[in-house]
């Protein structure tokens, strides 16, 4: 049974989404796992500095949770295949995915595709 504090984060996330996300979509590059659905998507840009955040012009991230974008974590620490998500119509090549948080939140920094 899930703690009380494990379905608080995971209703404040999905909160997150509903709010702030973006549409994204994912196909292997095996063509073996595909999602869709909506993800937070950090794009840089000069509203940062504007509110005091760090600026970092090349960093493109994406965070999503456990059960969304099933494979990408395990095909992108493999380093078998280029790992491509698009988000809000945008193609991104994936170079690394790490854990987050609680471990159930895992944060994508994102290549854009030219």
């Amino acid at each position: 049974m899930p703690s009380y504090f494990d379905s608080l984060q995971k209703h404040v996330f999905n909160l997150a989404k509903g709010r702030f996300g973006f549409t994204a979509s994912y196909t292997s590059a095996d063509g073996l796992a595909t999602w869709e659905g909506i993800v937070l998507f950090g794009n840089p840009s000069e509203m940062y500095k504007l509110a005091g955040m760090p600026f970092e012009p090349n960093r493109y991230t994406m965070e999503y949770q456990t059960g969304d974008l099933p494979g990408l974590l395990e095909r992108v620490h493999a380093r078998q295949t280029d790992e491509k998500v698009t988000v809000d119509g945008v193609e991104y090549y994936v170079t690394s995915v790490d854990a987050v948080h609680d471990g159930e939140t895992f944060r994508a920094n994102l290549t854009p595709f030219l």
